[in-house]
């Protein structure tokens, strides 16, 4: 178990010391892109480096008013090629060529079936968590447990797995609630309050104990030891929908905000101390929030990121050089492995 930790903390830090000068390119040359002309999960797409985008060999023929199976969450593993999905017959699907094929490795359709943006939490190769609301799916080899937050706690808003100790796992809720749980999620401490209603939170890659999270017209919350004491960020009247550290350098954060009013802008801010001082670093013009379920940066270049095109709609790469946009997928997550490919899920809007 200590020997698989370790291992694992040199995969997932791999990219960060790279983006610090040094070079761990036996970890690196570990991922490819997709070795395959279309790949085997409902509705995702991927572009590779070359620009060009390839979708799904499974994606169901939609009939009006007919249920069709569509991915409603999708992460990067914890091992090089690995990805996961959460599907809407409740199915958890785990990927080992980079995305090209896949397979069902737990069924939980009383947890997960039609419900939307369910959550993974995949760092450890060894033990995976999915969650929704307050339920949580621990996927431990074959083993397959669930376990509940408690009643009082609120919905989960980040399931987080610390890298060295893949049964340390912290919660940050929809009340405003830090938990902590060291047996996997089988039970949990509240630790701190940040006395908010919360909508997003993130961990920074490099540091467990230092979290910032998002309140509900009450912008940034920051803690430094786990969750136990938070202090008042910056955008202290602002929505703030979501949180994320760039892969390629973890002194990067990137903060979706909107100030509310109809027609008011979102804002992308961007901070290189953790969340203590942000710059505005975009605005969308059609209150489209350049999150919306979609903002990943890139895993190499901390200028790159990928979010919506158009009026929430297509996706779009956004670096140095200018913008790259790719049609009108309606796409609804995205992330990036580490060598470069870009996944993403196009969303399937049924009648009801």
């Amino acid at each position: 178990m200590k020997r698989t930790a370790a291992i694992l903390v040199v995969l997932f830090l791999a990219p960060l010391a790279f983006a610090r000068g040094r070079v761990v390119r036996s970890v690196l040359n570990a991922w490819h892109a997709p070795r395959c002309e279309s790949v085997g999960l409902p509705w995702l797409r991927f572009i590779d480096d070359n620009g060009v985008r390839r979708a799904s060999s499974v994606d169901p023929p939609l009939i009006w008013r007919q249920e069709a199976v569509t991915t409603n969450a999708l992460a990067i593993g914890g091992a090089p090629n690995t990805l996961w999905a959460i599907t809407s017959d409740g199915n958890i699907h785990q990927s080992i060529d980079a995305g090209c094929t896949w397979n069902v490795r737990a069924s939980v359709p009383e947890i997960f079936a039609k419900k939307w943006r369910p959550r993974l939490a995949a760092r450890h190769p060894e033990r995976v968590y999915a969650y929704i609301g307050k339920d949580i799916v621990r996927l431990t080899g074959g083993t397959v447990e669930t376990f509940h937050m408690p009643d009082d706690a609120g919905d989960l808003v980040l399931l987080e797995v610390d890298r060295q100790d893949a049964l340390h796992v912290r919660a940050i809720t929809h009340f405003g609630f830090a938990y902590e749980s060291f047996d996997g999620a089988a039970t949990w401490t509240k630790v701190g309050t940040i006395l908010n209603e919360l909508v997003s939170a993130a961990f920074d890659p490099l540091d467990f104990d230092s979290i910032v999270a998002g309140g509900f017209w009450t912008g940034l919350h920051v803690s430094r030891d786990g969750g136990k004491t938070w202090s008042n960020g910056p955008l202290r009247t602002q929505k703030v929908n979501d949180i994320t550290f760039s892969p390629a350098d973890p002194r990067v954060m990137w903060v979706d905000t909107w100030p509310g009013g109809v027609g008011i802008p979102s804002r992308l801010y961007k901070s290189t101390d953790g969340g203590e001082t942000l710059v505005l670093a975009g605005s969308n013009s059609r209150s489209v929030h350049y999150w919306q379920e979609l903002f990943a940066p890139h895993p190499k270049d901390a200028e790159t990121f990928a979010t919506h095109a158009g009026n929430g709609f297509g996706i779009k790469i956004t670096g140095p050089e200018g913008d790259r946009a790719w049609g009108y997928e309606n796409v609804q997550d995205a992330v990036w492995s580490p060598s470069g490919t870009l996944y993403f899920v196009r969303l399937v809007i049924r009648s009801l």
